[in-house]
């Protein structure tokens, strides 16, 4: 089959694929800012619950409101996915490298509670590959630093007592998702990814 496509029509279509998988990465910050906030949030307020009342028996169950923030996040990624005008290989990898984190820090929630061990280190060094991943995949160091701060958490995260933990946890979602989720929203908005 020919191409009718002059030089400068296939220039327009170029440009605008590119615009349009560049577009795709919007849903990158709003999944790592919101997952920010909200891990970052139950991490301290379980620390406050542990170590300055007397729900610290019973604070693991305010991680249950992570199940929402699921929802919500699972819509939002729907939402956007069927707005997509283009769908491209980059993109499915990235999806890929999220998808595997959720089935691998599931995997990790399991083994740690069966044995009773922290999984702050373990959750961290997960984070971290995905992040790292995602930072390498759309070639903005920020997330790119960000797994590499994950990683340095979880060395921290390493021997603390649980409640400690939570505090490194909070510390590594700031370092990790929150400030590269933020700079790669503002760069976003100056389209400059």
């Amino acid at each position: 089959m020919e191409s009718n496509l002059t030089e400068k029509d296939s220039l327009k279509l170029i440009t605008e694929m590119i615009k349009a998988a560049k577009g795709n990465a919007n849903q990158s910050f709003f999944h790592i800012i919101m997952w920010g906030w909200v891990i970052s949030t139950i991490c301290i307020a379980q620390f406050i619950m542990i170590r300055f009342s007397d729900w610290g028996k019973n604070s693991v169950y305010i991680w249950l409101l992570v199940l929402p923030f699921g929802i919500v996040s699972s819509v939002y990624g729907y939402k956007q996915g069927r707005k997509e005008k283009v769908r491209t290989f980059i993109d499915s990898v990235y999806a890929w490298v999220w998808i595997a984190f959720v089935i691998s820090l599931t995997l990790v929630l399991i083994i740690s509670f069966r044995n009773v061990m922290s999984i702050t280190p373990l959750v961290l060094v997960t984070a971290g590959t995905a992040t790292f991943l995602s930072g390498q995949i759309i070639k903005f160091k920020p997330l790119i630093w960000g797994g590499l701060a994950f990683w340095g958490w979880s060395l921290v995260a390493f021997g603390l007592q649980n409640e400690l933990n939570l505090i490194i946890n909070a510390l590594a979602i700031f370092t990790g998702y929150l400030i590269p989720g933020y700079m790669l929203k503002n760069k976003l908005k100056k389209n400059a990814i």
